[in-house]
């Protein structure tokens, strides 16, 4: 994982972004009814936009969240402006198109009204699954006697322009006793619903229920998470906030928002400081620290992660150096990672013919950093060698009866061995090599 390019960010109050997965630019939340159009390929196309809505019963809603769909269509999730009192969040579900020529945004259609979600004692935010986005509701503890306090709402965005699923799904949890839990910055990864604890490196996992699903007992459980044994690494326990983007086995966690700036200093670190950036593997809970290549200007503050089409991400935070003309920075980062213990070597069938001192100059020649310069002579001599056995088994394998893809095996084999036969046999300059 590295960054690709930064940019000046948008100063805003608020954390909120989405990525369209048309043409690539960016939505900010400016303020509750205005937005910030940002183009990372022409910045002169970067504007203020206002909320318009034409619909007089909403026309004084403002932006609680928003999002793009799969199709590029923007989806916005309205705060009703009459229930503010009311301790039970009130939304409702809107189309809108980005108007450049005017500098708006303009609400299309209602299409869903009077969503009562949550509670305003906990938190409401959008996130992804691998469908698309939901809407969630969860209180940061289930220690509550009351069951309103311990439930969980989750409303699927994507879902309900699918097929038309309009219910709020609600997951209430038996009581729990333990100190020391406080519940936050959930994620999702296949039908999991993962919550990380502020006080510990427990997770919470709560196994969702399908649309068929009549049960009232969820399946909880309390996770350990580990260091690797390469690295014997952990994020600190000091920040406050963290961004998840899922990815298949595992998910890339970013750590923002320090209390204690001391307790994030890390010996084993090349910096000097623990790193924000981790892969969590979610089949063994393993932590993995990253180096993400932005090291001046880091995001400490109001930070938010967002995925873009492919293997892209945005990163946008506020800057945490004193002082910086921009305050903010948005930084695209590639998410496209593969160790090399995990990477594959390709061997392609090879005749007879084409094995000669030729091949064995250049896959020595690959080779130099393990090994020392290949004598001429010997090299012939080993090249004669590796002739008179291909000679040796070109016959075998003609006479024998086999199919054909324990020929290529055979063929293959026959490669390695010959390129064993360039390794030398001595160590005439007192060097020792590593194996």
């Amino acid at each position: 994982m590295h960054y690709n390019r930064s940019f000046t960010g948008v100063h805003s109050a608020y954390n909120l972004f989405s990525i369209s997965p048309i043409d690539d630019h960016i939505l900010f939340k400016r303020g509750s009814r205005s937005f910030y159009y940002f183009n990372p390929e022409n910045a002169e196309k970067n504007c203020e936009l206002n909320l318009v809505c034409n619909d007089i019963l909403h026309a004084k809603d403002t932006v609680f969240q928003f999002t793009y769909l799969e199709d590029g269509q923007l989806v916005l999730v309205l705060q009703d402006s009459t229930n503010l009192s009311s301790s039970t969040l009130l939304f409702h579900l809107a189309k809108a198109y980005v108007c450049l020529d005017q500098n708006i945004v303009i609400v299309l259609e209602i299409v869903k009204e009077n969503i009562k979600f949550g509670v305003k004692t906990g938190y409401t935010r959008i996130i992804h699954d691998e469908s698309g986005p939901l809407l969630i509701s969860y209180p940061t503890n289930f220690t509550d006697i009351n069951q309103e306090n311990r439930t969980i709402k989750l409303f699927h965005i994507y879902k309900f322009f699918i097929s038309n699923i309009s219910e709020v799904a609600s997951i209430t949890l038996a009581r729990r006793f333990i100190k020391n839990e406080l519940w936050c910055d959930p994620f999702i990864s296949r039908d999991t619903l993962y919550f990380f604890n502020q006080f510990s490196e427990d997770i919470f996992s709560i196994k969702l229920p399908t649309p068929h699903d009549s049960q009232t007992n969820y399946r909880c459980q309390l996770l350990r998470t580990y260091s690797s044994v390469e690295n014997q690494r952990r994020p600190s326990k000091s920040y406050l906030h963290r961004s998840t983007i899922v990815l298949e086995d595992y998910a890339f966690v970013f750590f923002s928002q320090a209390f204690d700036e001391a307790n994030t200093v890390d010996q084993t670190s090349d910096a000097g400081r623990s790193t924000p950036a981790w892969r969590l593997w979610l089949n063994s809970m393993t932590w993995e620290p990253l180096n993400h290549g932005v090291h001046t200007h880091m995001p400490t503050g109001r930070v938010a992660l967002q995925r873009s089409p492919g293997h892209m991400a945005y990163l946008h935070g506020s800057c945490n150096r004193t002082g910086c003309l921009e305050k903010c920075h948005l930084f695209e980062l590639c998410l496209e990672m593969k160790p090399a213990n995990q990477r594959k070597m390709t061997m392609n069938p090879i005749s007879p013919k084409h094995v000669d001192s030729t091949l064995l100059k250049k896959w020595a020649r690959k080779s130099k950093n393990i090994l020392p310069p290949v004598n001429a002579q010997v090299l012939k001599q080993r090249t004669m060698s590796a002739q008179s056995l291909l000679d040796c088994t070109t016959n075998f394998n003609m006479e024998a009866q086999s199919d054909d893809d324990e020929s290529v095996d055979c063929v293959r084999n026959l490669h390695f061995t010959t390129s064993l036969l360039a390794l030398p046999t001595s160590n005439t300059s007192g060097r020792r090599y590593s194996k």
